[in-house]
């Protein structure tokens, strides 16, 4: 009972961080003694027969600053994670899988925004070498998929640019094949599939031309042609977001005219006078514009590349998908006039196709509102996901004369319309 108590767990959780804060000054010291510590159960028998322990000793270790400059803290950072490596590789038992795989992600993470050439430093990509076999198993076997994944996808976005072109693609469409789970899985592997982009677009970077045509296929998985959904189903928009957005800043005219303008139906709008209601898909305008927006505030403030997405927690994005102004100081230079007129004419006919159809409901009618709360908790680090987003919810209303009713959720509310109205 008392190696259960919350007392017990909170004081742990403090010593652990004073090492931390230790480690920031000594480092090679402080990890050379965990080392030592682990050497202890490096066997088959002692790991099985003491889990708890090891599994106590890995968390211990999440709050060491590793460093990866100047050279003598990156060697050392990569000799500390060499010897993890080797023991997380001949690791035993579930409870030290994902302990050892979290404490990974969380060191690791942070460190994918900022590492360029320290990635090909030998210990560091003989580490990632000896890691990623061990977690690309883990991926395969159920009850370790909300461990494999992230773990994967964090090695590959600190991983020397050979190893993450031979290897993303697979993972990608691995994570693909989970969009089919339950609705925390699928948002996990959603999350992997938009930092493995940010690592392709702003680290393994290819030319134009060749990014381009690998993200058709990405956008074209995610929002899939003569459908309205997307893909997954179900799920708040803020990874697709995301992705969308760093495909904009990554070139302004490709991403625009490539991946905007498939999403906003440009084509189809053009070849009318007026937005038609078919023509529309809502979720697919709000993953657009709230992109096409983020984009043109990043300009504005010569913002050059956005942020990499650090919530360890894979399901959050980590990144506030939010601006703070909603009018620019004036004309953005990087955006030609002409794809600010063509965004402009859709969201004009939008609203006038909206008004037509839906003009006569009062959405301050209680018939026609909805309540719904703004936030969920998902995972086991209980982090919050908006769900300002949602699909169309079709159901039939207990004792309406009019028939089925399809209710449409949007901000905090939605309006309810019968069928034969959409």
């Amino acid at each position: 009972a008392i190696k259960r108590s919350k007392n017990r767990t909170a004081s742990m959780d403090l010593f652990a961080e004073l090492i931390g804060e230790l480690s920031n000054i000594r480092f090679a010291s402080v990890s050379d003694r965990f080392i030592a510590e682990l050497e202890k159960y490096n066997s088959q028998t002692i790991m099985k027969e003491r889990q708890g322990h090891m599994e106590m000793l890995i968390k211990g270790m999440r709050y060491l600053k590793i460093k990866i400059y100047p050279v003598d803290a990156l060697e050392e950072t990569a000799d500390f994670l060499s010897s993890c490596a080797s023991f997380f590789k001949n690791a035993h038992g579930a409870k030290v899988k994902h302990a050892y795989a979290k404490l990974f992600i969380q060191l690791l993470l942070p460190i994918a925004e900022v590492a360029v050439a320290e990635v090909n430093f030998p210990s560091w990509a003989k580490a990632v070498d000896l890691m990623y076999p061990r977690a690309m198993k883990m991926t395969l076997k159920p009850r370790h998929i909300l461990a494999g994944y992230p773990l994967v996808t964090t090695l590959l976005c600190v991983s020397r640019k050979e190893f993450f072109a031979a290897n993303w693609s697979s993972v990608l469409e691995s994570c693909y094949q989970k969009f089919n789970k339950d609705k925390y899985t699928r948002l996990v592997t959603l999350g992997c599939v938009s930092r493995l982009t940010w690592t392709y677009l702003f680290r393994c970077t290819e030319s134009t031309a060749i990014t381009f045509k690998k993200m058709d296929l990405i956008i074209k998985t995610l929002f899939p042609p003569f459908r309205r959904a997307v893909n997954p189903a179900d799920t708040p928009l803020d990874h697709l977001i995301l992705i969308v957005y760093f495909s904009l800043m990554r070139d302004v005219d490709s991403g625009t005219k490539k991946i905007l303008f498939y999403l906003l139906n440009t084509e189809a709008s053009s070849a009318s006078n007026s937005h038609n209601w078919d023509l529309i898909n809502p979720e697919r305008m709000i993953v657009a514009l709230t992109a096409f927006r983020l984009m043109l505030a990043d300009l504005e403030n010569n913002v050059q590349q956005p942020p990499f997405p650090t919530d360890i927690d894979m399901a959050g994005c980590g990144i506030p998908i939010t601006c703070t102004a909603d009018v620019f100081s004036g004309p953005i230079r990087a955006v030609k006039p002409e794809v600010t007129e063509k965004v402009e004419e859709i969201i004009s006919k939008t609203l006038s196709s909206l008004d037509q159809t839906f003009g006569r409901l009062l959405v301050l009618d209680e018939k026609n509102i909805i309540m719904r709360a703004a936030q969920m908790t998902s995972g086991a680090n209980n982090s919050t996901i908006t769900t300002n987003y949602s699909v169309p919810i079709f159901a039939n209303t207990v004792g309406s004369s009019e028939g089925p009713q399809i209710h449409h959720q949007y901000a905090s509310f939605s309006v309810s319309y019968t069928k034969d109205k959409q």
